[in-house]
């Protein structure tokens, strides 16, 4: 039994060749051919992210695998990893395709393979602009498994969310946060409502190292997340790693004052007191605007005086 156990388990082996995605969603794929490496290599984007890069000859050569496959002989498996891969070469709009008919295929009742399909068709949508149809498959995914990506998708959905209000309203929230988390409005960051900041910190960072290798500056909504991971790391870490994510949230096109004054506050601090969190500090009110004068009481004021200039250029033609 021993003789014949290990020459099973070599053929085994060398049939299931087990795939790790990290940045989307794979599937471990059963098949004999040997699958082409690909390679992530980490790089770092401030001290606590890392994004996933790929070689694009990588890429290439594992589309052109999937590719020369015969469309009958590919497991699900197969075909979720080919749109993962069309995916990250920046062709959504095939992999959109192909996800749509897995999607449709009722003989798919494997839970992981069905959320892969729902987030992978979701992530698709969403590169496409096509936000309405990705929050459905986003939802679908989460209904299919909740705590995925370290339970970070209700991220995914109050973005496209704010991405939809905005397209239907182009003024919606400028300037305020699309997750709607409240740190007040000083120039330290507070958690006033007492969240639990080591699991948002983590599902915020989860969810912007997934964004970053799709997403470059400016991207205001990018600067709106970054900016909410900063005040999280300001309470959660340190006030100088934190530093380096709010100028980031400004290098993605966020303009807001709050984000300039806590910015201002730091940039002011010493290098001993950046090790420390936001609340070793007292945070202060942000300094109030000039004052402006209201466009319509300028309005008013040259109308008053317009009236006034004629009255007098009529009371002079009168005397004269």
């Amino acid at each position: 039994m021993k003789k014949l156990f290990l020459p099973m388990l070599l053929l085994w082996s060398i049939f299931y060749s087990y795939r790790v995605e990290a940045c989307l969603n794979g599937l471990d794929e059963p098949i004999i051919q040997e699958i082409p490496k690909l390679n992530a290599k980490s790089e770092g984007f401030g001290p606590l992210l890392q994004v996933a890069k790929y070689s694009k000859d990588e890429l290439h050569a594992l589309r052109k695998f999937y590719a020369d496959m015969e469309p009958g002989g590919m497991s699900v498996e197969s075909k979720v990893n080919y749109c993962l891969t069309l995916i990250r070469l920046g062709d959504p709009g095939t992999a959109e395709g192909m996800l749509a008919e897995l999607s449709q295929d009722t003989s798919i009742t494997d839970s992981l393979q069905l959320y892969a399909i729902a987030a992978n068709l979701g992530t698709a949508y969403e590169l496409l602009g096509k936000n309405e149809s990705a929050l459905h498959w986003i939802r679908r995914a989460i209904a299919i498994n909740a705590q995925s990506h370290q339970g970070s998708e209700w991220v995914h959905v109050m973005l496209l969310r704010y991405k939809i209000s905005k397209e239907k309203n182009p003024a919606y929230l400028t300037e305020a946060g699309a997750l709607n988390l409240d740190f007040g409005q000083l120039d330290l960051p507070e958690n006033t409502y007492g969240m639990n900041l080591a699991e948002l910190q983590s599902q915020l960072g989860y969810q912007l190292q997934e964004r970053l290798f799709f997403i470059q500056a400016p991207d205001t909504l990018m600067g709106m997340l970054l900016f909410d991971y900063a005040n999280v790391v300001a309470l959660e870490t340190s006030l100088e790693a934190a530093k380096f994510y709010y100028e980031q949230a400004k290098v993605f096109g966020l303009n807001s004052d709050l984000l300039k004054a806590r910015l201002d506050r730091l940039q002011g601090m010493s290098p001993e007191d950046l090790q420390k969190k936001a609340s070793d500090f007292k945070a202060e009110a942000l300094p109030e605007p000039p004052a402006q004068w209201n466009v319509y009481a300028i309005a008013g004021i040259l109308a008053l005086l317009a009236v006034v200039v004629v009255y007098f250029l009529l009371q002079r033609k009168k005397n004269s």
